[in-house]
């Protein structure tokens, strides 16, 4: 009998055969690290170089969209504080 993790795995590749494109890139190491990596077995490299650029880019967007909000309150006229906010509600009810 086939597990329905199997058939999850299979779906999951169609998804990403079908709406994502790839393309190679080739990247430097050391060759200390080259040959530690070659020591390891089953181990997808990719897919772990791909994580770890996936998490790198969206540190980099979070940072950005922070820096976009705190810019966008410096230059707001509008002076909120939510702690203040949420103090006037509870006291209303």
């Amino acid at each position: 009998m086939i597990s329905s993790t199997y058939y999850e795995h299979l779906y999951m590749a169609h998804i990403v055969d079908k709406y994502m494109k790839y393309v190679n890139m080739t990247i430097t190491i050391p060759k200390e690290l080259k040959e530690r990596m070659r020591k390891v077995e089953n181990v997808n490299w990719s897919e772990v170089a791909r994580k770890a650029f996936e998490e790198e880019l969206r540190r980099i967007e979070r940072s950005k969209a922070i820096e976009e909000i705190d810019k966008l309150r410096r230059e707001s006229k509008v002076k909120w504080n939510g702690a203040r906010e949420i103090r006037k509600w509870r006291d209303s009810r």
